[in-house]
């Protein structure tokens, strides 16, 4: 079985945008590990802009207006402990 990052990306590179979203919220849910490549992986650079992959991205505990390589220095307490993301 995929997990649901896979499968978000698969729909993001079909071009079904509220697809892979609702993906990366199943994602969110189920605590995937490939969730942590959201803030600096260049394939979701289209959805940088959406406020719904804005709040996806503050929800996860990474703080808006970084750049890609200051990713752990984005990183904040959040819903999910630090060393989860360690």
């Amino acid at each position: 079985m995929l997990p649901p990052y896979d499968i978000a990306m698969i729909y993001a590179a079909l071009g079904e945008k509220d697809h892979a979203l609702d993906w990366l919220e199943k994602g969110y849910e189920a605590r995937d590990v490939h969730m942590i490549f959201l803030k600096v992986d260049p394939k979701w650079d289209s959805f940088r802009t959406d406020s719904r992959f804005q709040d996806l991205l503050e929800r996860m505990g990474f703080r808006s207006g970084r750049s890609k390589g200051q990713l752990g220095a984005s990183l904040k307490r959040g819903p999910w402990p630090v060393w989860y993301w360690i």
